[in-house]
């Protein structure tokens, strides 16, 4: 299994595991929530919606609109819902416009990133900067080391290193 949510199988290019420890009675129960508030209004819902659903459905250990949206991202992160590019609204099922986590991952970081056993966003392959070197390039007035890293500002964004900043 792994992570903290009760999944046996998770595909092997998932990138995402839910950060809340989510037992089956909350994830089930939030899952239904989803679908019977979108069966009603008949598109994807919001946190909001799901919320109203999920109190009006069940008694729950969730008691404010920010739990439920906590728990929302959790399983967009475990790829069991779908989400709008700014994760406004959600669904089960496959819709236009809405993509799962991994999609929206590898739209944003592309290749080269990963998120570690934290779920944090690291890179992997990609380029990484190193802030003591930046600096010395930034304050230089050596047109040479500028044309020399010029890769470092080509548009594309980088992580720093992880050399410690004192």
């Amino acid at each position: 299994m792994g992570g903290t949510i009760c999944r046996g199988r998770r595909k092997p290019e998932q990138v995402g595991r839910a950060i809340l420890w989510l037992p089956f009675f909350i994830t089930s129960r939030v899952m239904h929530a989803v679908d019977s508030a979108q069966e009603k209004l008949g598109r994807p819902v919001t946190a909001v919606e799901v919320f109203v659903e999920l109190k009006r459905l069940y008694y729950m250990p969730i008691k404010s609109i920010y739990e439920i949206a906590a728990v929302l991202s959790s399983l967009v992160r475990e790829e069991m819902l779908y989400t709008n590019e700014v994760g406004s609204h959600f669904t089960s099922r496959p819709y236009e416009g809405y993509l799962g986590y991994t999609d929206i991952f590898d739209k944003k970081f592309g290749e080269g990133y990963s998120l570690n056993s934290e779920q944090s966003v690291v890179p992997t392959t990609a380029k990484t900067v190193n802030l003591k070197s930046l600096l010395e390039i930034l304050k230089s007035k050596d047109e040479k080391l500028f044309t020399d890293n010029k890769w470092i500002f080509d548009g594309e964004f980088r992580f720093l290193d992880n050399e410690p900043v004192n």
